[in-house]
């Protein structure tokens, strides 16, 4: 079969696809990925050895405007989407907004679709997608309580230990954040999410808030290839 796998944002969401990946070549399916042109998935997923297709599709956090940038972009993607998956079986989603346009276009040509859950609380991409699918997959018990879709299943799929790479590329991110503030500013939330206090250091650089993030979010870019959000 001819799979198109849709997965991106964060690593939580695309190293579980690249196991299942892996998997399925091994029975014989040929793989595609789909995912985000300025995303980390634009970078991890070809470094696997894997076909990747990139979409310009942008985040929904925001304003009124980045909101309607956001719609439009989804919109494009769909279209694109039924043009690239006209020669697929199926469309597998792991998440993230990224997974929309995809999918409905996956759904709109009739082909299997699938969408997996890998956290606790179902977000809202697959919420969207819940009723209109053919089989969803989740990793806890719990987190298939909250579809109204009676096509479930449980699976437990455990990403590749990568952890001391996603370590790595942790630090180098950290390190960055560190050239704009103290230590004593930054509060990791988890390894790939942090809050920075940057109050003190406006006035001292003469910036709003978000004119400094924008520096640190270009510095991350320029450096790792890591597009920070």
């Amino acid at each position: 079969m001819n799979i198109a796998i849709v997965a991106g944002g964060t690593g939580g969401h695309i190293y579980p696809a690249l196991t299942l990946a892996e998997a399925l070549i091994k029975k014989g399916h040929r793989i595609t990925f789909i995912g985000s042109n300025d995303r980390m998935e634009k970078d991890v997923i070809p470094a696997n050895g894997f076909e990747y297709i990139g979409l310009n599709v942008y985040t929904t956090r925001g304003g009124v405007f980045q909101k309607a940038k956001s719609l439009l972009s989804i919109v494009k993607a769909y279209f694109d989407c039924k043009k690239i998956l006209k020669n697929y079986d199926m469309a597998i989603g792991f998440g993230n907004y990224i997974s929309i346009p995809v999918m409905e276009a996956a759904i709109a040509l009739h082909l299997k679709t699938v969408i997996h859950e890998q956290n606790s609380f179902v977000g809202r991409a697959n919420r969207m997608l819940d009723e209109k699918v053919d089989l969803i997959i989740g990793s806890y018990e719990e987190n298939l309580k909250q579809f109204k879709n009676p096509n479930l299943a449980i699976s437990y799929l455990v990403a590749r230990p990568r952890m001391a790479l996603y370590m790595a590329y942790s630090a180098r991110v950290y390190g960055v954040y560190l050239r704009f503030v103290s230590p004593m500013d930054v509060h990791p939330y988890s390894i790939d999410e942090v809050f920075i206090h940057a109050t003190p250091y406006l006035k001292t650089c003469r910036l709003t808030a978000h004119e400094l993030a924008l520096q640190m979010v270009w510095a991350v870019l320029a450096e790792t290839g890591i597009t920070a959000t």
